[in-house]
């Protein structure tokens, strides 16, 4: 399953890990929750445009209240441009017509029902039935009232969905699901990761430190504060020379920010801007050597929780190891939040968790030849994420 959300990102449907249906979606929004099918998605890649007509079907006015039914001419339309390279959405129409009965089978409200301007776009691409999800600003419709100032959340199915998770290519699928209120709810989705690698030849002498670092990309979000945390961390060899816990970290990727920075005070916080080349720094620990540790240790793994705050962030990350005749306490490192060579207040070429404060005691060992390695050679890459 792969899962992503474009334009505005806090979360507030509640999205549950490998969810199958709008269904699972719908049946949390709030009254009034309107039943919608019998529709189309069809998105044209040349101009950015997708466009989702279906029809109203029954609405439940209050909670635990039966449906009634909503009369034809009934109409449902959402019109979203997005940026055809990334699925960020630029702007967003929501239009309900057609008329409900009360249950005297009287009509209640009749006309155009609700009307909205877009907030959020998400998508779960799912195979051959897709789930997209949106919220809107409430603007305008008789029902408008009985949402009290909430938003409006829609959920469709995308059913015989030709939809791949890329946005350079026109799609079309079916369209149902449910509108209703959309209701305020934390997102937090955690995948259990890990990664295992080998250290070269090379003996490392007691006295000596090793600094585990590991680095991350994502991809999904472009346009709100994603925030990925790394937490339950440690680092075994299956031979145990090797144990070590490492501090949580928080990683904030945010299109306001215009400076990369990491700071540790117990977990390492680093806050990036959006869209930079690269990798960005995750976590770090140092293991002191206390016993000399001979060369090509074997199996060392890496193992925690990546989590995320935000529905369809894929997440993929390695770790690397130096070591250093000194290192010194982490929250003095310098740690190089980001490759990039312009962005952060380290303006050079070495990788994301270089402990730059220290580079010069830098010496062979681990998965480093020393040279200006200064975070060692990276493991292989996992791409882990939520609800993927």
């Amino acid at each position: 399953m792969r899962a992503y959300t474009a334009g505005l990102v806090a979360c507030s449907l509640l999205l549950l890990c490998g969810a199958a249906s709008a269904a699972d979606y719908g049946d949390n929004l709030g009254e009034p929750n309107t039943l919608f099918g019998g529709g189309t998605t069809r998105y044209d890649a040349a101009s950015g445009l997708l466009t989702i007509n279906a029809t109203p079907l029954s609405t439940r006015l209050t909670p635990g209240a039966r449906r009634v039914a909503i009369e034809p001419p009934s109409s449902l339309a959402i019109e979203a441009q997005l940026d055809a390279g990334s699925g960020t959405v630029l702007r967003g129409t929501f239009t309900m017509t057609g008329d409900v009965d009360d249950y005297a089978s009287q009509i209640e409200y009749s006309g155009v029902l609700l009307t909205g301007d877009i907030i959020e776009f998400s998508y779960f691409d799912l195979s051959s039935t897709d789930v997209f999800v949106f919220r809107f600003k409430v603007t305008g419709g008789s029902l408008a009232p009985r949402y009290a100032g909430n938003e409006i959340g829609v959920a469709v199915t995308v059913d015989h969905s030709t939809f791949s998770g890329d946005f350079d290519k026109s799609f079309k699928g079916g369209a149902s699901g449910h509108v209703g209120i959309s209701v305020p709810v934390e997102f937090v989705c955690a995948d259990p990761s890990s990664i295992t690698a080998n250290f070269d030849g090379t003996p490392i002498p007691a006295g000596r430190t090793i600094w585990f670092n590991s680095v991350l990309k994502v991809s999904g979000p472009q346009s709100a504060p994603v925030t990925i945390q790394f937490q339950d961390v440690t680092i075994n060899s299956a031979d145990g020379l090797i144990s070590v816990v490492v501090p949580d970290a928080e990683v904030t990727f945010s299109p306001t920010e215009t400076t990369a920075s990491t700071t540790f005070t117990g977990t390492w916080v680093t806050t990036v801007p959006f869209g930079l080349p690269g990798n960005t720094f995750f976590t770090g620990a140092a293991f002191p050597v206390t016993t000399s540790l001979p060369g090509g240790i074997k199996n060392v793994t890496w193992s925690g929780r990546i989590i995320s705050d935000t529905p369809g962030v894929a997440v993929q990350w390695q770790w690397a190891a130096a070591v250093y005749s000194t290192l010194g306490d982490l929250d003095s490192l310098g740690v190089k939040p980001v490759d990039d060579n312009k962005a952060s207040v380290y303006k050079n070429s070495d990788h994301a968790g270089t402990p730059e404060s220290v580079r010069q005691f830098l010496v062979s060992g681990a998965r480093g030849g020393g040279g200006s390695n200064f975070t060692g050679s990276y493991s292989g890459t996992v791409k882990t994420g939520a609800c993927q």
